[in-house]
């Protein structure tokens, strides 16, 4: 297993910056940079001889060590390009009748938002549970649920402020009910444990471009295994098809046997060869000293903050705290100005400054940005 900081020399950002917005976007390491350089350089040596051999096995090991990470077979996973692209994917298979009805939280973003405000074309009801200091709530959640809801919809980790669900708890709500339970692991994955067998989560979606450590353009979505029968996907093509490679013209397309039937064209097969790096990584590092190298320094934050105008605008409490904080003060456009002057680098985000850490950033660093917020 490696040190998280053996890695911190591949994050060329922080020879200038003190970057702190991993969950807006992750500095991509130097060795996923060459994974997808190299994938390319193949491409143009070789073209396509070897897509099979080459191509197919590493999206297959790709797969399977994204697999690991929520818990999940190869064959309940299908390449995207983000989240939004799953969400979507539910959104659009499901037969609709009016008067159904969704339940979201106000803590979403837009790729769980939008897919869903999308179907009220159909007639479809969505209810959105209230935020309090920060949070939504297992009982909030239910209170909205009656037996015309068909789905539970949330973000395991709240973009805006790092509010972390309680996965397990909104699970058993969705099966005592009888309701599809959707899950968006952007802000989670690769920081955060997930486990999609634990928790109930029906279908999940994320994009490999912040916890990841992988290009934009790269994602995946899972779909519970016991389901992959019972859904047919909205869109179709020849990636989805059970038949291998196709040499003429054919109209019949016959589903694959795994989620891979919910996949369409071509994927950014550079950008998986980059995400298959910077699973390496994660798995090199291993998840659970990433969760506590993490912990760590937003713990540090926590206590060093000393600005008495200081707010928190998300719950202390560990069992509701991620990667991610956020706090206001009086003033707060003008902080944000002077961090960005000394080079610290977070993110406006719900009338507060959002505060992202990665495993390789330094007790240093957050020290730099307390002493700036206590001085301010």
């Amino acid at each position: 297993m490696f040190d998280p900081l053996d890695f911190r020399d591949e994050f060329l950002i922080t020879k200038e910056y003190n970057y702190l917005d991993n969950a807006g976007l992750s500095p991509l390491p130097s060795s996923v940079i060459d994974a997808c350089n190299g994938f390319m350089m193949e491409r143009s040596r070789v073209g396509a001889m070897n897509y099979f051999e080459s191509w197919e096995g590493m999206r297959n090991r790709v797969a399977d060590r994204f697999g690991e990470l929520i818990n999940a077979g190869a064959d309940e996973l299908a390449f995207t390009k983000n989240t939004h692209d799953g969400i979507n994917m539910v959104a659009n298979m499901i037969q609709w009748k009016s008067g159904d009805n969704v339940v979201l939280n106000d803590l979403e973003f837009p790729a769980n938002a939008f897919p869903w405000a999308h179907q009220r074309r159909h007639g479809v009801e969505i209810r959105v549970a209230k935020s309090k200091g920060g949070g939504v709530y297992p009982e909030d959640i239910e209170a909205l649920v009656d037996d015309r809801t068909r789905v539970i919809a949330l973000s395991h980790v709240a973009f805006i402020n790092g509010f972390k669900q309680d996965l397990e708890a909104v699970g058993r709500i969705a099966r005592r009910h009888g309701v599809l339970f959707v899950v968006d692991a952007m802000q989670s994955v690769g920081v955060v444990e997930v486990d999609v067998r634990r928790a109930g989560v029906d279908f999940l979606a994320c994009g490999g471009h912040k916890w990841l450590l992988s290009p934009l353009g790269t994602g995946f979505f899972y779909v519970r295994r016991e389901l992959l029968d019972e859904f047919e996907p909205p869109f179709v093509g020849l990636q989805g098809h059970d038949s291998g490679l196709l040499t003429g013209f054919t109209m019949e397309w016959n589903p694959h046997k795994s989620a891979r039937k919910f996949m369409t064209g071509n994927i950014n097969y550079a950008g998986f060869a980059g995400m298959e790096r910077g699973l390496e990584i994660i798995h090199g590092i291993g998840l659970k000293r990433i969760m506590e190298r993490v912990q760590g320094l937003t713990s540090q934050l926590v206590d060093e903050i000393s600005n008495p105008g200081v707010v928190w605008q998300n719950p202390l409490e560990m069992k509701y705290r991620s990667s991610t904080l956020n706090f206001t003060v009086p003033e707060v456009d003008e902080l944000l100005k002077r961090l960005e002057a000394l080079k610290i680098i977070v993110a406006p985000r719900g009338g507060g400054l959002r505060v992202s850490p990665n495993f390789y950033n330094t007790e240093e660093e957050i020290s730099e940005l307390a002493d700036a917020v206590n001085s301010f």
